[in-house]
Formats: structure tokens, C-alpha cells, sequence
């Protein structure tokens, strides 16, 4: 499978949908879409970046993907030093 096994998804989300496989596929979708969200904060100018990248670390915090989260929490902690790599 593209993004894992149904094992990753939380069980909470497992019953959502009309099947395994159709969660999976949400599932997968959500974590292209999280990736490149913030592949595109990198790309922005500083001024469009700041709320970008504060959008996707709600955005990721809420997925409830444990990979997500625990990037987001690493961006969070490291949040400044991200944004001043972006204005230089």
C-alpha cells in the first residue's frame, strides 16, 4: 500500500468511511497533502510562510497521524529557528 497499513491509522478513524480500504486512501490523501503543505512554507516568502507554516502545524496537530504529530511538535519546538532559515 501506498502510505502503510490500516494497523497505522488510529482506531477512532478506522470506523469512519465505508471500509478499510477507503479510510486508508483518506488517509493516504491527508498525509500527501500535510507533506506538501509544508514542502510549499519553504517556498514562500517570509511574510506568506509565518501563516502557512502556524496553519499547518494546526493542521497537523488535528490529523492525529503520530508521525504528523510528532513532527509538528518538533517544528514547535524548533518554530524560530525554521522561520529565520526562511527570511535569509
Amino acid at each position: 500500500m501506498c502510505c502503510g497499513s490500516l494497523s497505522d491509522v488510529p482506531t477512532t478513524r478506522r470506523a469512519i468511511g465505508s471500509g478499510p480500504v477507503r479510510t486508508l486512501a483518506r488517509w493516504c490523501l491527508v498525509r500527501s497533502l500535510l507533506k506538501e503543505a509544508l514542502r510549499l512554507v519553504f517556498q514562500l516568502p517570509y511574510e506568506e510562510a509565518v501563516p502557512t507554516l502556524d496553519a499547518w502545524i494546526g493542521w497537523a496537530c488535528r490529523c492525529r497521524i503520530p508521525r504528523f504529530v510528532k513532527l509538528q511538535r518538533t517544528i514547535v519546538a524548533h518554530r524560530g529557528t525554521i522561520l529565520a532559515s526562511i527570511e535569509h
